[in-house]
């Protein structure tokens, strides 16, 4: 993988292959860097995963753990393109463990005894791996809407609170399995949109939690390259994994 050092919503993040033009490639992603310095990284084969977390008083309290979706990375190659995913992931106790012993080793590296964190990781055969780490809450709707929702914790209101130099309450901070909650984000070709259809049908569905399009008739849709090329997305919820990963597709294909 090559990207910028400083970049966001994958802009510049490139999956290197045999069949990969690399001064282009190199090119691309400094051109993406605010600071036109590039990082250069292992590919791992894995389920991505993201996670977030409080660290108060050195201990780590992670909220959810979602699975990525990067199965479109074939069709959209070079580029990495995340088109959805599973929030939370499926996973077993001592992975869950390994992963927060990561993020705890992490938040030390950084020195963070009290603050969010959010983690970017691979979970191959070997445990969980680092891609990257931040000292702040996800967007997308992830903590204010899909956290609460599927896991019961509100971070925004505890990661005020914190601000405030409240004491926050432990209790708070654990996670609840409330349900599974499917994302799925779209991507349609590229062209002129002549019309849309099935996106305002959708409501008739209730376990669709929140849904977005961001593009109207006469918009022009430019080619897949990174995160803001997405125009909408579906959050849809499930009492399975299974089942809130098949709503969420089958509602972005009524589409």
């Amino acid at each position: 993988i090559i990207k910028p050092n400083d970049g966001r919503g994958a802009r510049g993040v490139l999956r290197i292959t045999k069949n990969t033009n690399f001064n282009w490639a190199y090119l691309e992603a400094k051109r993406n860097s605010e600071s036109g310095r590039v990082l250069a990284e292992s590919f791992l084969k894995g389920i991505q995963l993201s996670t977030e977390s409080m660290i108060y008083d050195g201990k780590c309290y992670t909220a959810a753990i979602s699975e990525r979706n990067y199965d479109l990375i074939e069709k959209y190659d070079p580029y990495m393109i995340e088109n959805g995913g599973v929030i939370p992931a499926e996973l077993n106790q001592k992975t869950i463990d390994a992963i927060e012993e990561t993020i705890t080793a992490v938040s030390k590296a950084m020195k963070i005894n009290n603050n969010t964190i959010k983690g970017d990781l691979v979970l191959t055969n070997d445990g969980p791996y680092v891609i990257e780490f931040a000292a702040r809450l996800s967007g997308g709707y992830l903590c204010t809407d899909q956290i609460p929702t599927a896991r019961g914790v509100d971070l925004v209101k505890e990661t005020i609170n914190l601000s405030l130099g409240r004491k926050l309450n432990i209790d708070k901070l654990i996670p609840k399995d409330l349900c599974k909650i499917g994302i799925r984000y779209i991507f349609p070709k590229p062209g002129v949109v002549r019309s849309i259809k099935g996106f305002t049908t959708l409501s008739r569905y209730k376990w669709i939690l929140k849904k977005e399009l961001t593009i109207k008739e006469g918009d022009i849709i430019s080619d897949v390259v990174n995160h803001p090329s997405r125009v909408g997305f579906i959050h849809a919820k499930g009492k399975t994994f299974n089942e809130a990963q098949s709503r969420a597709i089958k509602a972005i294909n009524e589409i």
